[in-house]
């Protein structure tokens, strides 16, 4: 019973060498893909916040201008110097100028001034001016700066609209204005002459800020030096200082780079950004686009890749059907036939399995089941007890088992097309078939029994691959010598029997053939296989030390038993064999014949 029949691996390793190298394709073409259109995208953004960078640059620049035309006009002057003071004509000068400004621009929300020289304080909102006397705004915070400081401008971050003071005219607490507060001077002589707060809308950053963010996918963040959010696609963001912490990232270390990959438990993306020049300095824009809307492409790209992978998958898993079925049904008809032959029944159930290895297995193998048949019924029984033993060891050794193992490592070879492999051991098996079936020769020169022997390990060798290893030694001056047939073959088989399986070990195991002296040689077998009880050992050593050896060992022993028995016929008393076990356990055999045979028996 197989755990995994040949045809099931066959499928499973063509569908796997479908699957792998077309997975392996998709996963790299999605990373490069993503990776690609990430650097794409972050450029493209850049570029976009870079140049929205200049466009908001020029629009500040613009309301940060406007008092300085105020400095041509020689009336508005005169009462910034003077002051007001009840001067009706000053008054209605001071108020075209500021209507004037209030007018030109759509986004200015509302104008305040305040005359240092008489305290005056004038407001123009929605339409309406107002003035108010003894006006103190040296002290306050929002003036402040610009009385100690060397810039003429500061800009009030995001802020509900402020009355300054001016409770007559009715405000929008909801309303949300930037601040652009100036300080006006005598020129040259750098006296102050009084402030200038123009409030605008948020309405031009916005229509700006829009060209940049997807809503609802991706996010964008304008920020003062202090951290303040003057504006951003999050209205709930605008007017407050930025904690987050990729901002205080940003901040802390000075982050050179045109973008950085972040992720915490709010946001998990790319964040590309830029910081304004002089007079902004430090002011940044940002735009966050999360991992989601980055990749949405690539995952595109991915799913058509994929779709088109599961068809042609489909097409290859019916190719694969067809295939493993066409190149598996000569195997499986041997391995009926082999079973059929286990159960004694020596006969085979087909006529041909074609022109290919298969085909010429197939042959040789009908030929050996009808030679054996030929033997047993015609030769074999007729035969001296020689040629009796010497069919048992043949018997034994076109083991079905072995057969059907070494099929099994051709079939697998096959599956993985390795054909120089397959037609390898298809070879070695041959010539095993070719020499187990020719009993015409009794007597076989050294080499080729060697050979006979190699073949067998060379298929082991493949069934078992990096778990066994065997080493060979040999003395070229003893290929001539004749040995009786057959006798390595038996001896190794009684390694993979009782040696190897329960082996954790990798296997090894070493043939040497070397001269003893001019008369004699020694052929030693040694293994590191499971070695052998004392019990048994004594056993063993006892029966080849007294009269009918072996007579009352049965079953495990039967290859020993065959050897043994056939070197005494051919050499008498001048062959030898012991057994012995290994110090670093394993277990060792030692035979002992003359260079020169004198005996024969045919």
């Amino acid at each position: 019973m197989y755990k995994i029949k040949i045809r099931n691996k066959l499928i499973l390793f063509l569908m796997l060498v479908t699957i792998i190298p077309f997975g392996t394709s998709i996963a790299i073409t999605y990373y490069y893909t993503k990776e690609s259109l990430k650097n794409q995208f972050i450029s493209e953004n850049y570029k976009l916040i870079h140049q929205t960078k200049y466009v908001l640059s020029d629009y500040f620049q613009s309301i940060t201008q406007i008092p300085l035309t105020l400095y041509f006009n020689r009336n508005f002057m005169n009462t910034l110097e003077f002051g007001i003071n009840d001067d009706l004509e000053r008054y209605q000068e001071l108020k075209k100028v500021l209507f004037n400004l209030y007018s030109t621009r759509k986004d200015i929300k509302q104008i305040y001034l305040y005359i240092n020289q008489s305290n005056d304080g004038v407001i123009v909102y929605n339409g309406k001016m107002l003035s108010k006397k003894n006006e103190q705004r040296l002290e306050e915070k929002r003036y402040q700066a610009l009385v100690e400081g060397n810039s003429y401008f500061t800009i009030e971050p995001t802020h509900n609209i402020s009355d300054y003071g001016f409770s007559l005219i009715p405000k929008n607490p909801t309303v949300n204005v930037l601040s652009f507060h100036h300080v006006l001077t005598q020129i040259p002589s750098s006296q102050l002459l009084g402030f200038l707060s123009i409030d605008i809308d948020l309405e031009k950053i916005e229509t700006i800020g829009s060209r940049l963010y997807t809503l609802g996918a991706e996010d964008i963040y304008l920020m003062n030096q202090n951290g303040y959010v003057v504006y951003s696609s999050d209205p709930s963001f605008i007017g407050r200082i930025n904690n987050e912490k990729w901002y205080n990232y940003i901040k802390t270390n000075q982050v050179i780079q045109q973008s950085i990959e972040w992720a915490d438990s709010t946001f998990s993306g790319v964040i590309v950004y830029d910081t304004f020049s002089a007079p902004f300095e430090d002011w940044l824009i940002v735009k966050r686009i999360p991992y989601e809307r980055l990749y949405k492409g690539a995952r595109g790209i991915a799913i058509i890749n994929i779709l088109i992978g599961l068809f042609f998958l489909s097409i290859v898993i019916i190719a694969t059907l067809f295939i493993s079925f066409n190149i598996t049904s000569p195997i499986k008809i041997l391995i009926n036939n082999i079973k059929s032959i286990e159960s004694g029944r020596l006969k085979t159930d087909f006529d041909s399995l074609g022109n290919d290895e298969f085909g010429l297995l197939g042959k040789h193998f009908k030929s050996m089941v009808e030679r054996i048949n030929y033997l047993i019924d015609q030769e074999y029984r007729l035969e001296i007890e020689n040629k009796r033993n010497q069919l048992k060891v043949l018997q034994s050794q076109i083991n079905p088992h072995f057969l059907y193992n070494a099929l099994q490592s051709i079939g697998t070879l096959a599956l993985k097309g390795q054909g120089t492999k397959v037609y390898t051991l298809l070879t070695s098996l041959s010539q095993m078939m070719r020499y187990s079936m020719n009993i015409e020769e009794n007597l076989i020169a050294l080499k080729k029994e060697m050979e006979h022997a190699e073949s067998y390990l060379i298929l082991q060798k493949q069934r078992f691959g990096e778990k066994f290893n065997y080493f060979l030694d040999i003395d070229s001056t003893l290929y001539t010598a004749l040995v009786p047939k057959m006798i390595f073959q038996p001896l190794l088989e009684n390694y993979f029997k009782h040696g190897f399986d329960n082996s954790k070990e990798v296997g090894k195991l070493i043939i040497m053939c070397k001269k003893l002296d001019e008369q004699r040689f020694q052929i030693v077998i040694e293994d590191n296989g499971n070695g052998i009880t004392v019990d048994r050992l004594h056993i063993l050593q006892s029966m080849l030390h007294k009269e009918n050896r072996f007579k009352k060992i049965e079953g495990d022993s039967i290859g020993l038993k065959n050897v043994y028995q056939r070197l005494k016929l051919y050499y008498g008393n001048e062959a030898s064999m012991d057994i012995y076990p290994l110090q670093d356990g394993g277990f060792g055999i030692e035979i002992r014949l003359p260079i020169a045979l004198e005996r024969v028996i045919e």
